[in-house]
């Protein structure tokens, strides 16, 4: 999902909805959560079990420059609770993730909230893929056709 601006929830989501024989986790940062914050109401609507949304908060778009976001006056997991998700978690302890995949299966989308640190490797590479590659990447990964 290079470069599209935190849509990376709408096509897990899709994903999620056409193929409920696979379990999709949605890896979204604290820019992206806010630029898409409907998405939210939309998987907590549309979502099963088979879909986990975990945001990595550090409060900066750390991808493009380390912009200030303003992730610290949200409260994704209250945002979460209240579009319909039916687990919400939310520390700054990478336990969360530990505990967040060995829930016992729910009725719709789980969420965590972690808060993380800013910052990036020096020199991070822009990806190299082309958005064809990507699709034919997804779609070998899921074993998926046109």
């Amino acid at each position: 999902m290079v470069g599209s601006m935190g849509c990376a929830s709408s096509l897990g989501l899709g994903i999620a909805l056409a193929r409920s024989d696979l379990k999709v986790v949605i890896i979204d940062g604290d820019g992206a959560g806010l630029m898409r914050m409907g998405n939210f109401a939309t998987i907590g609507s549309y979502a099963g079990n088979n879909l986990i949304h975990i945001l990595l908060n550090n409060e900066v778009h750390d991808s493009t420059g380390a912009q200030a976001t303003v992730g610290g006056n949200i409260d994704f997991t209250k945002v979460a609770e209240a579009s319909g998700y039916s687990v919400c978690l939310s520390g700054n302890e990478i336990e969360l993730l530990d505990e967040l995949f060995s829930l016992t299966p729910q009725e719709g989308p789980v969420f965590a909230h972690l808060k993380i640190a800013a910052g990036t490797i020096e020199n991070l590479p822009r990806p190299d893929v082309t958005p064809n590659e990507v699709l034919t990447r997804l779609m070998k990964h899921i074993d998926s056709k046109f």
